[in-house]
């Protein structure tokens, strides 16, 4: 393993849909997941998966929810995933980093892409669930 990290994972609905955002490099590329990233060094979670969303896609979270924590040890590095739900939020839908992602869209909960990113496949059904802590 080469690092041990701890990202933020953000669940944003608009009514019966769920944003997703398509990754062009890193890991999983071509795949479908949510906003969120790493936290910094002295950053609050909440406060991180607030950066992350508006960094990623202009929309700024009002409040957000607990969902869970996922362990998710790879082959190279090892994350800790902290998710949340925004469970209000404002301004526009965006892609301010069209160099990470190529677009993000609303799709309904009953039709999801089925090439979700595999560590964030678990995020919904552990929200649905009421699940605080998974394995993956």
């Amino acid at each position: 393993m080469n690092e041990f990290r701890i990202g933020v994972t953000t669940l944003v609905f608009d009514g019966q849909k769920v944003l997703l955002g398509t990754r062009l490099k890193g890991r999983a590329v071509g795949t479908w997941g949510f906003p969120g990233g790493h936290v910094e060094v002295g950053e609050q979670l909440a406060a991180a998966a607030a950066r992350e969303l508006q960094e990623e896609t202009g929309l700024i979270a009002d409040a957000f929810e607990f969902v869970g924590v996922a362990n998710y040890p790879e082959q190279e590095d090892h994350w800790v995933h902290v998710n949340f739900v925004v469970t209000k939020w404002h301004g526009v839908l965006e892609n301010r980093e069209p160099d990470v992602c190529g677009e993000w869209r609303w799709f309904p909960l009953d039709g999801l892409p089925e090439n979700i990113t595999p560590f964030h496949a678990y995020i919904l059904p552990m929200y649905k669930e009421h699940k605080l802590f998974v394995e993956v």
